[in-house]
């Protein structure tokens, strides 16, 4: 619901709070896809998940330093 609030951040600040948010909102997922049972197993990203995770910092964080103004 915080979503809206990243526009207010410099732009290499949002880096951190929107890898979390996608995090999170896989793990999320995968509790919805198992109906709510999060005692079975353990939760979790997927390792092709991860990489795509990995993929998105060091894509966010070239992007930033591209939109910063120079100094």
């Amino acid at each position: 619901s915080a979503q809206h609030l990243f526009d207010f951040l410099e732009p290499r600040a949002r880096i951190q709070p929107q890898i979390m948010m996608d995090a999170y909102v896989q793990i999320f997922e995968e509790v919805l896809r198992r109906s709510g049972d999060i005692f079975s197993t353990r939760l979790g990203i997927s390792l092709r998940n991860k990489l795509r995770l990995w993929v998105r910092i060091h894509y966010l964080k070239l992007r930033a330093r591209f939109l910063q103004p120079a100094s």
